[in-house]
């Protein structure tokens, strides 16, 4: 005598199930990495139509020449002696209390 526990199955399980299962999980795995292909060839195609062949009429950055250069580190040199300057010479300023 077999004593049966409440809510457990004694039949095996259908094989269409299994089937039916097994088609359904190959058929979400082709898509995920089919997607995952055209996702990698619309990047490659983004990087590729960015890249130099495409952009004839772009110029290249300027490159600066030492006299640019120099004249820029003169403003920055200037600039940084105004605001030091500035900054030690303040007015100070007294209250009329004589605190």
């Amino acid at each position: 005598m077999k004593i049966r526990r409440p809510g457990a199955r004694s039949d095996p399980i259908d094989q269409q199930l299994v089937l039916d299962a097994a088609t359904l999980t190959a058929i979400g795995m082709a898509t995920a990495f089919g997607l995952l292909i055209v996702l990698v060839l619309a990047v490659l195609a983004v990087r590729l139509a960015d890249s130099a062949p495409f952009q004839r009429g772009v110029a290249a950055p300027a490159v600066p020449t030492p006299d640019e250069d120099e004249s820029r580190d003169k403003a920055l040199a200037a600039a940084i002696a105004v605001a030091t300057l500035a900054s030690r010479h303040r007015p100070i300023v007294r209250r009329e209390d004589g605190a």
